[in-house]
């Protein structure tokens, strides 16, 4: 997220400037529901160095690349996966067809909450997800930095422990690319072949796997 609003900063500086709040996409989300300002932990660590540890926010990153004016204008709040940021607005329940009032939680990433229905929320289990890019995250109940992996992300999924991942960015994609590219010359039987992952020998239960039945 730094990266988009130092974009934004340079290449359109009115509409920067003249911008209240800069957020993720899951906390405007939130903004409409409720009319309040907040920033799930989720991605305030994962895409904006937010750390708990330290502080929080990191005022002396965000100076260093230019950027020293952001903090006024990331929300203030940063709450916990699933916390009640509030009621559902009459505006919006009404646009939805949903009941005025029913509480509304604090969302985040989607590979990341799918840890919750992987059950994957304590050291010692690991997700994998294959979609556009492929990833694993993991629990930790200790900081750490190792050389390829990001992370340790602070509360990102679970307070007190630590959010820790690796994988192959845009893996996925390209591999959709290959198949649309080059796969039509192939047979009918190989094309098929290559364009859908049996997850038959995944199923929930299967040799302490679980898989989710669809890909995001």
């Amino acid at each position: 997220m730094p990266c988009k609003a130092l974009w934004l900063k340079e290449n359109e500086p009115a509409v920067y400037h003249q911008a209240a709040c800069i957020c993720e996409c899951a906390d405007w989300l939130t903004y409409r529901l409720t009319g309040r300002w907040t920033a799930n932990i989720n991605t305030a660590a994962i895409r904006c160095y937010h750390d708990r540890n330290v502080g929080g926010w990191q005022g002396d990153f965000f100076e260093k690349i230019g950027l020293g004016d952001l903090l006024e204008k990331l929300p203030s709040e940063v709450l916990d996966l699933g916390t009640v940021v509030g009621g559902l607005w009459k505006e919006a329940a009404e646009h939805l067809g949903l009941p005025a009032g029913i509480p509304v939680a604090e969302g985040g990433a989607d590979a990341y909450t799918a840890q919750i229905g992987l059950d994957v929320v304590s050291p010692g289990k690991l997700a994998f997800y294959t979609s556009s890019s492929h990833l694993l995250l993991d629990q930790s109940a200790n900081e750490l930095h190792v050389k390829g992996i990001w992370g340790a992300y602070t509360d990102c999924v679970i307070p007190g422990q630590y959010t820790v991942e690796t994988g192959q960015t845009s893996s996925g994609s390209i591999m959709k690319w290959f198949k649309d590219q080059f796969c039509n010359l192939c047979t009918h039987h190989h094309h098929e072949s290559f364009g859908g992952l049996d997850l038959g020998l995944s199923r929930s239960g299967c040799s302490r796997c679980k898989a989710l039945p669809f890909s995001t």
